[in-house]
């Protein structure tokens, strides 16, 4: 499928997950949403960690990026994803040397949404087992 831009509805961006699974909203802290666009990304288009040694399912993944010149954006977001039992969340972006590497975010999102704000407007989110 590729990307497929999500419109706003609400406020928010509903980011379908892989199998129709784990779908959550995400609300970007902007004054105008219309600044921002909102990719869902899948196959080939998604950016996850090549290393992948605890097997983590990457169920969504997204790109935030500015209209006006269509760079990734820098704006806080958040959001906030069902959590099975024992089950653990991460969230994958490029770190400071532009690795990608995956953050474990369970705590986080077991307390409620979750808040980051990214350079790199295009993380992927995915959970063990």
């Amino acid at each position: 499928m590729g990307k497929k831009i999500v419109k706003h509805s609400g406020g928010k961006h509903k980011i379908s997950g892989k199998g129709g699974k784990k779908s959550f909203n995400l609300a970007l802290n902007a004054k105008n949403l219309d600044d921002y666009i909102v990719e869902e990304l899948d196959g080939d288009d998604m950016k996850v960690p090549a290393d992948n040694p605890l097997n983590i399912n990457w169920f969504a993944c997204f790109n935030v990026k500015n209209k006006k010149d269509n760079k990734y954006a820098s704006v806080k977001y958040s959001f906030d994803v069902d959590v099975d039992d024992n089950q653990r969340i991460f969230l994958a972006y490029p770190n400071k040397e532009g690795v990608i590497t995956a953050y474990e975010m369970t705590d986080q999102v077991k307390k409620g949404k979750i808040k980051i704000e990214l350079s790199e407007g295009d993380p992927a989110v995915g959970g063990v087992p």
